[in-house]
């Protein structure tokens, strides 16, 4: 659909197959039938046409930084985009090193800020977001690793509107991800710290401790029952 293996920035309103990206790290198929593509280190976000294969740029200019609120997404810059979501004719897009959750609007192409703390609290690195059936949503907060220190993370809630925010889970250890079962009454938590240890000679990445095993999540949603996984597999050096 879009890439050619090779790592860079190009494509704009050509085919996708012949276009370079960086590091997308989540797609999803907008209201309209496009695919909308996070398109993480070329800090943009790309749109695809399915029927005519052609990409365009839709929020970004490719170069990292902060610019463009209540202006064109289209001039706006971002400091990581990892996770989209959409509710509507409205994209909403978590921007990691800018500290903030903003949305862009498809019908004016106009993008804004909606939240960037909550109760006196900032945001230190939101980077996952999923909708309920109410129309608000959840999101993490990953918070950011120094070398001798790192954030305490969060779950939020939060209307899509930028009306209101709640703090829903606090601390967490790295929280990566989240999402919500088909029925909408249980929460999907990534916790993810990465450990390399020995295993038969080879290095291991050990995936899902935390903090917060054993503790009741009752409080991000009503279902009682939370199962953790942990999972072991190979790093890229062997």
């Amino acid at each position: 659909l879009a890439g050619t293996g090779e790592k860079g920035f190009s494509g704009a309103e050509g085919p996708g197959s012949a276009a370079l990206l960086n590091g997308p790290h989540h797609l999803l198929v907008g209201p309209d039938g496009d695919v909308y593509v996070a398109d993480t280190w070329n800090f943009c976000v790309r749109r695809i046409d399915p029927a005519t294969g052609r990409i365009r740029t839709l929020a970004g200019t490719g170069e990292k930084g902060f610019a463009g609120d209540g202006g064109p997404a289209s001039q706006a810059r971002f400091g990581g985009l990892f996770n989209i979501a959409f509710r509507g004719n409205v994209l909403y897009a978590c921007d990691l090193d800018n500290r903030r959750v903003r949305a862009i609007d498809l019908a004016t192409g106009k993008i804004e800020t909606l939240y960037t703390e909550c109760d006196g609290h900032p945001l230190k690195g939101p980077n996952d977001i999923v909708f309920d059936a109410h129309g608000g949503f959840y999101f993490t907060d990953l918070g950011k690793t120094r070398p001798r220190e790192m954030d305490r993370g969060a779950v939020y809630y939060a209307k899509a509107d930028g009306s209101k925010i709640e703090e829903k889970i606090f601390p967490l250890e790295r929280p990566n991800g989240c999402g919500l079962s088909p029925d909408g009454r249980r929460g999907i938590l990534e916790l993810l710290r990465y450990y390399q240890i020995p295993l038969a000679g080879k290095h291991a990445v050990v995936l899902g401790r935390s903090n917060v095993v054993g503790r009741p999540l009752a409080n991000l949603l009503s279902g009682r029952d939370v199962n953790m996984t942990v999972t072991v597999g190979h790093s890229a050096s062997g």
